[in-house]
């Protein structure tokens, strides 16, 4: 199974720990600020494309599942157009 993570904020972190745990491999890492998907992918040592733009991402890798790891707030945007794609969507409740 391969997954695009949205959103590289504190909680990615755990979230990656257990893809790599179910043996899931990450497609892409997303963040608007590409600093932090790119400091995330450095911590964890996935070689996974980063992008700043989700829908770029669900255009450009391979992916069965999208794991939505942003604000609330963005949760609405990010979900529907993953789920609009075809995939499987998870997400994270921002606390």
């Amino acid at each position: 199974m391969k997954a695009i993570l949205v959103g590289c904020g504190a909680m990615s972190a755990e979230w990656i720990r257990c893809s790599a745990e179910l043996q899931i491999e990450l497609s892409a890492l997303v963040d608007i600020n590409p600093a932090a998907a790119k400091q995330r992918a450095a911590e964890f040592g996935p070689a996974v494309p980063v992008f700043d733009d989700f829908r770029e991402a669900i255009r450009s890798v391979s992916a069965d599942v999208l794991f939505n790891c942003t604000i609330p707030a963005a949760h609405k945007e990010v979900s529907s157009a993953a789920l609009g794609a075809g995939l499987h969507v998870l997400e994270g409740d921002g606390s």
